[in-house]
């Protein structure tokens, strides 16, 4: 199932302790995934450079995609006006279900949080 793929994904996320990391770690629970953290560290940019590596998958805003040369395979998850959110990966990733899987988390995250 898609759900088993990105709970057995190699992640690399802000950390735990941080507003970005708690973010996408409650999205994650919230759709029933654990996600494994591979890597955890807050500079972005030095997640994009693992996640182009092919070290896992990263969750990154535009403005720090925009900073990497060769940014690799970026999905976008549109849904709130003030934040856009994108998921990187590695640019032969495999995992488009996943990121599928993700979008529809993110976008249901985003949807509640709308609501108030």
């Amino acid at each position: 199932s898609t759900k088993s793929t990105l709970a057995e994904t190699p992640w690399i996320l802000p950390p735990e302790e941080t507003f970005f990391g708690r973010s996408v770690r409650q999205a994650l629970h919230d759709a029933g995934i654990t996600p494994v953290v591979n890597h955890s560290l807050e500079n972005h940019v030095a997640a994009i450079a693992l996640a182009q590596a092919g070290l896992g998958v990263t969750v990154v805003t535009p403005t720090t995609a925009n900073l990497t040369a060769n940014a690799g395979h970026l999905e976008t998850f549109p849904g709130s006006p003030s934040r856009i959110i994108e998921f990187q990966t590695l640019k032969s990733s495999s995992l488009r279900p996943s990121l599928i899987a993700l979008q529809d988390v993110i976008s249901k995250v985003v949807e509640e949080v709308s609501k108030g």
